[in-house]
């Protein structure tokens, strides 16, 4: 098996366990919930989406595998408090391949999160991601996912999984700012950026809708 289709199947996987959890977390307060066939599933789907992303992980690492790049695995988790400015840079949006720039989302809070296919941890944010954007986009939130690849690349993965943050792309990660850059090395990275545009959070590893309610919560 090539890496490409390694890599798809891995997120085949990624998206089948991950759908497995949302329906039984829908039924957590039902009468299956009691049923031992529903904690076994629970497991099934846990691993399942574990897998994938050992899948994803061992491709992106091997020679000739999908991308160079490192995967943020449980020791790597880290979080700073930040007070400095977000400098602007220009990136592509994925559905119509047009430019914006940071600045466009001035006046609103920001997640920004560098991912990639790839990356399996990467993978497992996206519904916390989406959730977070449908829940709080309201009152000022905007989630831009943020990556290297190209248009089509990104295009073709949502028709699996879709994003509902602002999708985009860098055509060229060394003209981003040093702080932007850096989050490519390691994925997936967050910044949160304030209203008035400044970086107040870097977040290095994939977190839950809970953690990223906390960090935002006080800025809308």
């Amino acid at each position: 098996m090539d890496s490409s289709s390694a890599v798809i199947g891995a997120v085949v996987m990624i998206v089948a366990g991950l759908g497995m959890l949302a329906i039984l977390y829908n039924r957590r307060n039902g009468p299956a919930r009691q049923d031992r066939l529903y904690s076994i599933a629970a497991v099934l789907a846990v691993a399942v989406v574990i897998l994938g992303g050992v899948i994803l992980t061992v491709g992106a690492n091997q020679e000739g595998g999908v991308r160079p790049h490192a995967v943020a695995g449980a020791d790597d988790l880290l979080e700073m408090d930040l007070r400095e400015e977000a400098e602007d840079f220009e990136y592509v949006l994925v559905d119509d391949e047009t430019t914006a720039r940071l600045s466009d989302a001035r006046g609103k809070v920001v997640i920004l999160n560098v991912w990639a296919t790839w990356c399996g941890p990467c993978l497992t944010e996206i519904p916390e991601l989406n959730r977070l954007q449908q829940r709080y986009g309201p009152d000022g939130l905007v989630v831009i996912s943020l990556s290297d690849e190209s248009p089509e690349e990104l295009r073709e993965f949502e028709k699996m999984l879709a994003l509902e943050s602002v999708s985009a792309t860098v055509p060229d990660i060394g003209k981003l700012p040093r702080a932007i850059n850096k989050a490519f090395e390691i994925r997936p990275t967050t910044y949160v950026i304030d209203r008035e545009g400044v970086l107040r959070r870097f977040i290095l590893g994939a977190r839950s809708y809970s953690y990223f309610e906390q960090a935002i919560r006080p800025l809308l």
